[in-house]
């Protein structure tokens, strides 16, 4: 897109040690995403940063829990301020890019371990900054396909978070019409290959409780009158020019508080 600021990447804002930054930084995407016209911000990733080889490392914040969490609830809390919702990412246990989207790639793990290490950052950046809404993953994790993994979307997120956004798959994602609409994954992206009429046919059949339907769509609704889209939708456009010396000037702050120079002195 043109028109926008270049931010540093993500582990830069990380390396700043900085929630107040990262309250600005998230201040700066929130405005250029709505300028744009767009109703949600695709991010923050807030998965642990365990892989250098993992292709998303640059735009994930750490390998700690703790910093993740606090710069996860400052980022949202920016971007959310400017009227756009905050879709944090990649729920969850996703951080290796050796078969990723395939049975492969499951993550063989303990639900302690999932708590202390991988979901702290989502549990933040849903009680706390109150996200309005979760990206699913490519991975699987034990062996369930994370869109459509129960303990995950249901166990975790509906019931003991009791989280009231929507899930949202990511980039083909989805793997199944009727496992993903009851584990609590809410919408499809990109195109509707297991949603749209072949969610509909698995409804009329009864293979997807209607009541299943309501849920998915009510929690879609909610934050849509949360942030008031239906009155104030967006207006801008993919060609708006959204930059402003402002927001140059929080990028600059935050590529240089970011890098650390060392010098000898004093002999």
């Amino acid at each position: 897109l043109k028109g926008v600021t270049q931010m540093p990447s993500a582990v830069s804002l990380a390396a700043t040690f900085d929630p107040a930054l990262a309250t600005q930084y998230g201040k700066v995407v929130g405005s250029e995403e709505h300028g744009k016209g767009a109703m949600v911000n695709l991010g923050p990733t807030v998965n642990i940063d365990r892989d250098p080889r993992w292709g998303r490392s640059f735009e994930a914040y750490t390998e700690d829990p703790y910093l993740n969490s606090a710069l996860a609830v400052a980022d949202i809390d920016g971007v959310q301020s400017q009227g756009e919702m905050s879709q944090v990412k990649h729920f969850a246990v996703y951080n290796q890019e050796t078969a990723r989207n395939t049975p492969a790639d499951d993550a063989i793990i303990s639900e302690r371990a999932e708590h202390e290490i991988y979901l702290p950052a989502f549990w933040a950046a849903t009680q706390l900054a109150h996200a309005s809404s979760v990206m699913c993953a490519y991975s699987t994790i034990n062996g369930q396909y994370a869109c459509q993994n129960n303990y995950l979307l249901h166990t975790t997120l509906d019931q003991n978070w009791a989280f009231p956004g929507f899930v949202t798959s990511d980039y083909g994602a989805t793997h199944s019409t009727v496992a993903s609409a009851d584990a609590g994954n809410d919408q499809e992206m990109p195109s509707a290959d297991y949603y749209g009429s072949a969610l509909e046919a698995a409804v009329q059949s009864g293979q997807v409780a209607a009541a299943t339907l309501d849920g998915m769509v009510s929690r879609i609704l909610t934050e849509l009158f949360r942030f008031n889209e239906f009155n104030h939708p967006p207006t801008g456009s993919t060609s708006t020019t959204v930059t402003t010396p402002a927001h140059q000037a929080v990028s600059a702050s935050v590529a240089e508080a970011g890098t650390v120079l060392l010098k000898n002195s004093g002999g």
